[in-house]
Parts: structure tokens; C-alpha cells; sequence
């Protein structure tokens, strides 16, 4: 539909029936989407090129509301953000875990936001404020937002979802719980992180509305336990 005379794609996409559409298929050797990206666009200029980094750009308003949501005097290496939603059910750890862990770090001093969206009611989100008995609270906000609160926490603890991609392009160590999806193709790339993902997995791109069964398997233990591994070192030096 572009009208390009040139169309590059993979020689083996997953979307089968678009190596149709393409002039140019590239077989790929990475296993990362981000490095298979590199290498189409590599074949596409007929260049040999690295994947690099892209800093997210900096909103002023954004940063100034969220200087007000959390004060400059908060200890930032004690932040930690959940974001509990996914494009799909099958990608989404319990909610009612996500506030168990929740409570958890909150035992361990640590103050944890859960993301939601800046307008209207979230029955995810309320389900981990509810199941976290009160020790979460609510961080709505856009992506702007999102991107500045990000910068000051200590840790995302997330499943295959936008916000916890977002932490990886800017360093920021997550803990990603994994399940019909594939963390060596879609899982954090470059960043510090832990990836929980059950050998019962099966990887699976079906909408599916309920978690997926491997995925359902992860405990609270298992992600408390990836969590702190990743926040002690931090804690201890004081930095995030």
C-alpha cells in the first residue's frame, strides 16, 4: 500500500502470509526482535548495523508532575512500580498476586506503585490495590508521565506488556514474569532483569482471555524472590 518498489521483510515471519508482500526476505540468525529489526533494515541499506539505544525524550510537564507525585526527598531506590495489565489475559500474572508481592515489599520498606491509566477505573488495578490490602497505591497516569515516573524507581516488576519495555530502554532493572510468549524473542532487551518463565510454557499468540496455564504455575515467592535480588544491591548503595 506504501507504493515503496522495495518491500524488505523476514523470510520466515510469524505472520506467515505477509513474506507475500515482500520484494526482499531476510533470513534471520538473532533470536531478539530487536536484533532481527536490525538485521532487516541491515539487508534493506545492504549496511551492517548494530542495535543501539534511543533515549526516551524528556516531557517538562510530565517531569514537574512528577516531582510532585513523588518528592524529591523520597529515596527513589525504594520505589518499586507493578504494572499488572497486558495486551491480553493469557499475558497476565494473577492480579491478586501482584498485590500479595505487593504486601510483601511493603513489609520489606519498600513503597510500590501500581501503573493504571489516567482516566477511569481499572478492574485489574483494583484488584491489586484490594488484594495488596491497602499497602499499594495507585499511580494513574499518560505515557509521558509514565516515562518520567519510571526514571525514579528502583525496579518494574511487569509481564510482556508496554511499560515494562519502557523500563528496559531506560536501564532500569524489572523483574518479568513470563508465559505464552517467548522471553528470548520479546523479553527485555539489554537491561538488567530477571525472567520468570515456567518450563510448562507453551508459546502461544491466541487472544486467550484467562492467564496461561504455565504462567499461573509462577508463585508470589518466585517474584519476591527475583525482586529482592535485584533491589538489595540497589538499597545498599543508595542509588536507583
Amino acid at each position: 500500500m506504501s507504493g515503496a518498489r522495495c518491500v524488505v521483510g523476514s523470510a520466515a515471519p510469524r505472520e506467515a502470509q505477509a513474506r507475500l508482500l515482500y520484494s526482499q526476505r531476510v533470513p534471520l540468525h538473532t533470536p531478539h526482535v530487536v536484533e532481527q529489526a536490525t538485521e532487516i533494515v541491515s539487508a534493506a541499506l545492504s549496511a551492517s548495523l548494530k542495535p543501539g539505544r534511543t533515549p526516551l525524550p524528556i516531557d517538562a510537564a510530565a517531569e514537574e508532575w512528577c516531582d510532585t507525585f513523588i518528592t524529591k526527598t523520597e529515596p527513589a531506590q525504594r520505589i518499586v512500580l507493578l504494572a499488572p495489565t497486558a495486551g491480553w489475559g493469557a499475558k497476565q500474572w494473577p492480579a491478586e498476586r501482584y498485590g500479595q508481592l505487593a504486601n510483601q515489599l511493603t513489609q520489606r520498606g519498600f513503597r510500590v506503585l501500581v501503573n493504571a491509566p489516567p482516566f477511569g477505573a481499572d478492574a485489574v488495578v483494583d484488584a491489586v490495590i484490594a488484594a495488596s490490602a491497602g499497602t499499594a497505591s495507585v499511580a494513574p497516569c499518560t505515557v509521558p508521565q509514565l516515562t518520567a515516573l519510571l526514571r525514579r524507581v528502583a525496579l518494574v516488576v511487569a509481564g510482556d506488556t508496554g511499560p515494562l519495555h519502557m523500563a528496559a530502554a531506560l536501564c532500569i532493572p524489572t523483574v518479568a514474569i513470563f508465559g505464552p510468549t517467548d522471553p528470548a524473542r520479546n523479553g527485555p532487551w539489554a537491561a538488567p532483569t530477571s525472567v520468570l518463565r515456567s518450563a510448562e510454557s507453551v508459546t502461544d499468540h491466541h487472544r486467550h482471555a484467562t492467564a496461561e496455564a504455565g504462567l499461573a504455575q509462577i508463585e508470589v515467592a518466585d517474584v519476591l524472590d527475583a525482586a529482592m535480588s535485584q533491589l538489595e544491591p540497589i538499597a545498599r548503595s543508595g542509588k536507583a
